[in-house]
């Protein structure tokens, strides 16, 4: 809806055509909740143009929301599937492991020198 109206305070004031409200009415907000958005995806593009229209700039509202899609992981095997999986998990922190071993062996061996001052 759009319209124009006036101040609560000032019940019989006239009103001006250049202060233009926009309104959109709809029953509740569950219709773009993530779970929603899963299964109808088309609510999302909805959802985005209504808002760049609330705004008030025409500018905004002739651009059309570009289709947001999602990408699934697509994997041969399960064995693939499992092995970037667990990589994933435990990859992370076996290399910072590895990392951390390393840096503790150099400065250990760095440590056992003997320094001396020869001319």
């Amino acid at each position: 809806m759009t319209g124009t109206r006036c101040p609560p305070s000032e019940p019989n004031c006239e009103k001006d055509p250049d202060k233009v409200f926009r309104i959109i009415v709809a029953s509740d907000a569950t219709w773009i909740d993530d779970g929603m958005i899963r299964q109808y995806r088309e609510h999302l593009p909805i959802a985005v143009n209504w808002i760049d229209w609330l705004t008030q700039d025409d500018a905004l509202a002739g651009i059309r929301a570009k289709g947001v899609t999602i990408r699934p992981l697509v994997f041969d095997s399960p064995t693939h599937r499992n092995l970037v999986q667990y990589s994933n998990v435990a990859g992370a922190p076996i290399i910072i492991a590895i990392l951390g071993l390393i840096r503790y062996l150099m400065r250990r061996r760095i440590t056992r020198k003997v320094y001396s001052n020869e001319r």
